[in-house]
């Protein structure tokens, strides 16, 4: 019985020495880091000749925080994005967001567009990252309404006939006509429509070294393999105790 006592407590004592440094590794904190989300994720439409907005939000992880870089990577021939604001500025465990508006010109064919967008981080601290955006281009916006016609002159009045107290043929009689031109000027004003996007940032904090990931404990995997370990392990003890105490023949 002592003998199995002491096989059990030599057995755990190499268990904890092998899986103590895997496990001190995996709850380790990981390197800084932030990830790109857009909205709305599936893309937008935007007809020929106008624009349309989409919201770049970047989520800091392990602690990231600092200055991001956002550009439009290679877009096609009239198409142009301008970030607003841009750096982004990202607090550690929370997200920063920026507003890009795509103008399509009137001479793009209608169909889907990939676009690229990239973030850099100016520190060097994260590796540039980048996040697909698909757009529609539908059918050419509406016209500007043209301006009103001017209105005509009025038309000049036809010479009384001699006669008595008139003029005659041999007089010359001078008529002075008075235009007045009206012109009227449409007045465009624009209209800004402020589209507020409400970010939902689900954050997840592990009770260990509080950290905040998107979908969810990135270090989850990193356990895998010591409690893999740990299993085995158990295992093979159970069965070394089973067999110390079968009767020996």
């Amino acid at each position: 019985m002592k003998t199995t006592k002491k096989t059990i407590i030599i057995s755990y004592s190499l268990v904890l020495m092998l899986l103590a440094p895997q496990v001190v590794l995996a709850l380790a904190p990981g390197a800084p880091n932030f990830a790109l989300g857009l909205t709305p994720p599936l893309g937008v439409e935007v007809a020929a000749g106008g624009s349309a907005t989409v919201t770049v939000s970047i989520y800091s992880e392990e602690g990231f925080e600092g200055k991001v870089d956002l550009t439009l990577i290679d877009p096609p021939a009239g198409v142009t994005g301008t970030f607003e604001p841009n750096p982004v500025i990202v607090p550690g465990f929370d997200v920063g967001a920026s507003v890009v508006t795509i103008e399509v010109a009137s001479t793009v064919p209608e169909g889907e567009i990939e676009l690229t967008i990239g973030a850099t981080d100016p520190a060097g601290v994260v590796k540039d990252k980048t996040k697909p955006l698909k757009i529609t281009v539908s059918g050419a916006a509406a016209p500007e309404p043209a301006p009103a016609p001017e209105p005509a002159p009025a038309p000049e009045p036809a010479p009384a006939p001699a006669g008595p107290g008139n003029p005659g043929p041999a007089q010359t009689v001078t008529t002075t006509i008075t235009t007045i031109s009206t012109t009227s000027t449409t007045v465009t004003t624009a209209t800004t429509v402020e589209i507020t996007t409400t970010l939902i940032l689900t954050t997840k904090t592990s009770t260990i070294n509080q950290k905040t990931t998107l979908d969810g404990f990135d270090q989850v995997n990193d356990m895998t393999y010591p409690l893999a370990t740990l299993a085995v392990v158990a295992v093979l003890i159970s069965v070394a105790v089973i067999a110390l105490r079968k009767p020996k023949s």
